[in-house]
């Protein structure tokens, strides 16, 4: 995690004691939580991302993570990379200048650790970094993608994830494209497979999921029968239509993608003839 302070975490054991000021304190001194209600205690206290010290205790354990065990370790899932301080300022009293800080010290932290990662795995050391497009870092994951995403705005990124996953494609950087709490059939599932294959890119990966744990992650996953589709390479990029405000891609395989620009109407005909999406929905595009 790239702010808080999870005591699940060895990184947690540095900083009793003494070290306690590495954490985030407002300006009278008293500890900040992240929690879901206005700094909460019994929730996961922070790190000071405003202090180098902090900073060079989280640099330290991705160094010993890509060294312990020489190419175990390919790189590392930088959770919350998009955390912004500015998210709490409504309900703790810290300075703008100290907020500004935090927020410059996360996206040097992170740049920082892509170059630790690099020097020890030149050829395939990532820095993953959740729901944040963060210069100098060679992947970024959308954990859930959609058409208005609140968290983009929290960074540096368009707010129409699809829009920013089209964007990608200068960047030259491996992205994983997450939806969370799907199921196969579900309309949010189809919406949003829909929309990767629209924006898709190289080195892009998709993947739903109702949770992270085996059952009822890749279990799931691999039951789907969209994953043994044919697919192929895309003939071009996604062609939008401004009147009818749809996008449409086509695929080497023959199959053929459609989407709205609210995410609304989604629907993928595979080169087997069989339907992704609802079929009334998809007959608006193919008849």
């Amino acid at each position: 995690h790239a702010v808080a302070n999870l005591p699940s975490y060895h990184l947690y054991t540095r900083f009793f004691g003494d070290n306690e000021k590495y954490l985030l304190h407002d300006d009278e001194g008293t500890l900040i939580y992240m929690a879901t209600a206005c700094n909460q205690g019994g929730n996961f206290t922070l790190l000071d991302l405003s202090q180098n010290g902090s900073i060079n205790f989280w640099l330290q354990t991705i160094e010993y993570a890509m060294t312990a065990e020489p190419g175990v370790v390919d790189g590392v899932f930088a959770d919350s990379a998009s955390f912004n301080i500015s998210r709490l300022a409504h309900c703790i009293n810290i300075s703008e200048q100290k907020q500004r800080a935090f927020n410059h010290g996360l996206v040097y932290m992170l740049q920082e650790a892509q170059q630790v990662i690099s020097k020890y795995n030149p050829e395939r050391g990532m820095l993953i970094a959740n729901n944040a497009d963060i210069v100098g870092v060679n992947s970024r994951m959308f954990e859930s993608y959609r058409n208005d995403d609140t968290w983009a705005a929290n960074a540096i990124g368009n707010r129409d994830d699809l829009v920013a996953l089209m964007e990608e494609e200068e960047n030259k950087r491996v992205i994983e494209v997450h939806g969370e709490d799907r199921s196969y059939g579900a309309a949010s599932y189809n919406i949003t497979l829909s929309a990767y294959l629209v924006g898709a890119v190289k080195y892009s990966y998709y993947a739903y999921t109702n949770g992270w744990k085996v059952e009822n992650g890749w279990d799931e996953m691999w039951e789907n029968p969209d994953y043994r589709q044919s697919l192929g390479t895309p003939l071009s990029d996604a062609v939008y239509d401004n009147v009818s405000k749809v996008y449409f891609r086509e695929f080497a395989s023959g199959t053929k993608v459609w989407l709205d620009s609210e995410w609304k109407y989604p629907c993928i005909h595979w080169s087997d003839n069989t339907v992704t999406g609802n079929t009334t929905d998809c007959s608006k595009y193919t008849t």
